[in-house]
């Protein structure tokens, strides 16, 4: 099984003795920073196309989108729900982030198939 590169060798040797029929095993941690990369790609462009249109409601709102959900005050709570009424693709793309939260908790691998189908169909 090829290593990816931040992987440690101690991890490597358990997913290789347990998992030995596994193609790849993704870390939740690197999972968790490519969405949160992902969810950045989409905000950056509609933030700037938005502003080049004056409307500048989702200005300054770029660290409640790298918050937890449960992590957020109330202000914060109520900011994010206000600018996900508005349709914007990065509330899309950060409620999708939140939904893979949800991923960690299937034990069975239909189940966690199915749910992947459903994240994939937001796409």
């Amino acid at each position: 099984m090829p290593r990816p590169p931040t992987t440690s060798p101690p991890n490597v040797n358990v997913v290789a003795h347990w998992l030995q029929d596994a193609e790849w095993v993704h870390a939740k941690s690197n999972v968790a920073k490519h969405l949160g990369e992902a969810e950045d790609q989409v905000r950056r462009p509609e933030n700037e196309a938005l502003l080049a249109e004056d409307d500048d409601h989702p200005k300054g709102t770029r660290q409640l989108w790298l918050f937890n959900t449960w992590n957020l005050s109330p202000q914060g709570r109520r900011r994010i729900d206000e600018i996900r009424q508005g349709g914007l693709m990065t509330a899309r793309a950060w409620a999708i982030k939140e939904e893979v939260r949800w991923f960690w908790k299937y034990v069975y691998s239909t189940s966690a198939e199915q749910f992947f189908d459903r994240c994939h169909a937001w796409g």
